[in-house]
């Protein structure tokens, strides 16, 4: 027998009223940090014919990718100032 993907299990546990499109994609992207976001954006950027998808379990950058961003002007680093004039503000 064949195993059930995760998506298709999660599908069951919420109900037929989620819909699970069935596309032909080619590239799928797992996870909508910043690395994945990235990550889909370059590769559209690179292959503009190709049809992505990013898939994200609950809200673009809601895990920790929206939580350490902070800590660049929270002063881990150089304060922000002498950061934007060592490596300019880009």
């Amino acid at each position: 027998p064949m195993t059930s993907s995760y998506w298709q299990l999660e599908q069951r546990r919420l109900g037929d009223d989620v819909a699970i499109p069935e596309t032909v994609y080619d590239a799928v992207v797992l996870g909508g940090g910043i690395a994945g976001t990235a990550a889909a954006y370059y590769l559209q950027q690179a292959r503009p014919s190709w049809r992505i998808a990013l898939v994200e379990i609950r809200k673009l950058a809601s895990g920790a990718t929206g939580r350490n961003a902070g800590f660049l002007l929270a002063g881990t680093a150089d304060h922000y100032a002498v950061a934007v004039e060592r490596h300019g503000r880009d």
